[in-house]
């Protein structure tokens, strides 16, 4: 995996922005942007796993903190 693929998928899944925003970012052709999501299925789905947990365990800290007078 290329360094612009480890970017596109931090961007893509992780940060979940779309792909005009990518684009811009990284200065790639938006041609090449669904290829590589094709072409990282594998990836995707393991860090859309991970991301997942995080973002669940991150609302219920949220819900937690609070209760006893910390703040995020």
């Amino acid at each position: 995996m290329t360094a612009n693929q480890q970017t596109f998928l931090r961007l893509a899944v992780i940060e979940q922005k779309k792909y005009g925003d990518i684009e811009q970012e990284m200065g790639v052709d938006r041609a090449q942007l669904p290829k590589w999501w094709d072409e990282l299925k594998d990836e995707r789905e393991q860090l859309s796993k991970i991301r997942q947990i995080w973002t669940k365990r991150l609302k219920q800290s949220a819900i937690v903190l609070p209760k006893y007078g910390k703040t995020g």
